[in-house]
């Protein structure tokens, strides 16, 4: 190059560093017009592009300066950008270990591991990011985004300690705030959550998703009006804060609020499926034909998104049931699975094995010591869809009861254990000392608790806790335990009506949901015959069929009167955290009894739940 040429990349350079992106976008033109391959104003002007984001442009114009210098690491890393902000992630990935293998850097990891992450690859994310902190141990970012992969993997523990030490490194960056309040979140810290994302809004006042998750979270502090007040940031074209809306106000109870919000946001985005999905579960609300049709052309359209077809499949068969068509309706349910189903599928084998392993170390280990008696944790479990959620609400409704919804906090302590003892689940309980188990007890109970402090008993709505009765007793020698049972295909038949997520791998076959509950009636079993337990079983079919008798049966077992409030259950006020929420908010029904019946015994997709027709929780 000649001098003239360089000192006016040095000025465009510097143009661009003090953010003043069109003179500099000018002179990278000139220079092009004077020396079309130079790398240099090429890989810059590709920079400036992505900086107005203009990711097309600069994918066009660093490919040339890549294609002049393959080997050239910068151009490489800043071709990846461009392909990520296209959405091209698989050659965004290739560009990034390109660079990488020419000259690894952590930044370059980093943006390695960003898009991993982004494929659903949080394991070798993990890899990507571990060997950036090892590069450059001082550099936050790396830190924040392997938190996020152990996130994504479960491993809280882990996630915990990585966005700590992102946050002591540099407090300054709004996503360590972020990702530290998505986590307290899961493990339903709510309160710790709201604080969190304040500060990583005081620190970039317009991220989104940022504005959504905490109105999610003041949500769940029971906060309503202060949530639609957040999404109110957001204004009254924005899509995703209309939906979020629309989930606050149909768990808070507003029916025609929520209607109203997810019609708005398919307003805005006419191709928004899980609007059209949420719209169609809403309790005694027909669909509309322009619904219906918007849903099946969604469905037909090659450009859409899995999740796209995903929730308009299960929008469509919930038109078809209100239709009566049951058997059409299975078949969509049937295709929207097919469109989530995970990659590993569910292996009855290894949940054979995993059960096994609990039954053999069973209630045994150290017993923590009893604890102060009020409140009480009460353990709500079973079987998805067995009819936790109305045991919950019928029991949280008298004066001495409260209810805490679903919460990770009973397996919060199961991960505190394996990290004390470095044993897995279930050995770790082995392990324990009665030390420890009381002080794993007291944490999880003031976590359970510390927001009713004057009932008797705080309930705890986890369904697949069914697994750690063992565990739980060990550590909460107080705790009592509900067993909700249910018509075994109307479970089933039920849990596949709901659009679970991938990682719920049993859920998404007919044949892997039988052999599922199978696995866990053998463990319930199991633990119904275990001594010092203090399990009640609940018969779905018989609390709807006798509210009174057999809440009063429960009250009794817990060792409390009788309250009328548990039959004006459905009048509760406040939040509902579970599917469940439009259902439970309605009186006594009984139209879900046999239910599986409808959908037609001769089709081959029902073929597995056949043989629990005759099921019996006896057997």
């Amino acid at each position: 190059m000649n001098n003239e040429i360089i000192a006016e990349l040095e000025r465009a350079y510097s143009l661009q560093t003090a953010g003043q992106l069109a003179q500099a976008e000018s002179i990278y033109l000139a220079v092009l017009d004077q020396d079309p391959n130079n790398i240099h104003a090429l890989n810059l002007l590709g920079v400036v592009y992505l900086l107005t984001e203009r990711p097309a442009e600069a994918t066009e114009t660093i490919a040339r300066a890549v294609a002049i210098a393959p080997d050239d690491p910068e151009a490489r890393t800043n071709l990846g950008l461009a392909h990520k902000d296209m959405g091209n992630l698989e050659s965004a990935e290739n560009s990034f270990r390109a660079a990488i293998e020419s000259q690894p850097t952590a930044p370059r990891l980093n943006n390695l591991g960003n898009v991993l992450l982004e494929q659903g690859r949080p394991a070798d994310a993990v890899n990507a990011l571990k060997h950036a902190i090892q590069l450059s141990p001082r550099q936050a970012d790396p830190h924040v985004n392997i938190a996020r992969a152990f996130m994504q993997l479960k491993k809280f523990a882990l996630a915990e300690r990585a966005i700590s030490n992102a946050l002591k490194l540099d407090s300054s960056i709004p996503e360590a705030h972020s990702v530290l309040a998505d986590l307290l979140s899961k493990r339903c810290e709510y309160s710790r959550a709201e604080a969190a994302y304040r500060v990583a809004l005081r620190l970039a006042p317009d991220r989104e998703n940022d504005i959504i998750n905490l109105a999610y979270v003041l949500k769940d502090l029971g906060e309503v009006e202060s949530a639609i007040k957040t999404l109110d940031q957001l204004g009254s074209r924005h899509a995703r804060g209309l939906y979020a809306r629309g989930q606050i106000l149909e768990q808070s109870g507003d029916a025609r609020g929520a209607e109203h919000a997810f019609h708005g946001a398919i307003t805005q985005n006419p191709k928004f499926a899980a609007a059209y999905y949420q719209l169609a579960q809403l309790k005694g609300r027909p669909l509309k034909e322009t619904e219906v049709s918007a849903m099946r052309t969604i469905l037909n359209d090659p450009t859409a998104s899995d999740d796209q077809k995903h929730h308009s499949a299960f929008g469509l068969a919930l038109f078809h049931e209100q239709v009566g068509d049951f058997e059409q309706a299975l078949e969509y349910f049937d295709q929207g699975h097919r469109h989530i189903a995970p990659s590993g599928p569910y292996v009855d084998e290894e949940t054979s094995a995993y059960h096994a392993r609990i039954r053999n170390v069973g209630c045994r280990g150290a017993r923590g010591s009893r604890q102060p008696p009020q409140p009480r944790p009460l353990f709500v479990l079973g079987m998805p869809r067995s009819g936790t959620s109305l045991t919950e609400q019928v029991l949280s409704s008298h004066p001495l009861i409260a209810g805490s919804g679903e919460s990770s906090f009973l397996e919060d302590a199961v991960g505190q254990a394996k990290l004390i003892t470095g044993k897995p689940f279930p050995e770790c309980q082995l392990d324990l000392s009665e030390e420890q188990a009381s002080e794993i007890g007291a944490l999880y109970r003031a976590r359970l608790t510390r927001d009713h402090p004057k009932v008797r008993f705080v309930v705890d709505k986890t369904p697949l806790n069914f697994q750690y009765i063992g565990f739980a007793s060990r550590i909460l020698p107080d705790a009592k335990f509900l067993h909700c049972t249910r018509n075994p295909a109307d479970t089933c038949i039920s849990i596949y009506r709901l659009p679970f997520d991938a990682h719920q791998t049993y859920a998404h076959r007919l044949d892997s949901l039988a052999q599922f509950y199978r696995r866990y009636h053998a463990l319930m079993s199991f633990w119904h015959k275990e001594e010092g337990l203090s399990i009640k079983a609940v018969r779905y079919e018989a609390l709807v069929e006798n509210l009174e008798a057999v809440s009063a049966g429960l009250l009794e077992h817990l060792g409390l009167e009788f309250h009328p409030d548990v039959l004006a259950f459905h009048t509760k006020r406040g939040v509902v955290r579970t599917p469940s929420a439009s259902q439970v908010r309605q009186p006594i029904y009984r139209d879900s009894v046999d239910r599986w019946k409808r959908y037609g015994t001769g089709t081959d997709i029902l073929t597995p739940l056949l043989s629990l027709s005759t099921f019996s929780d006896d057997d």
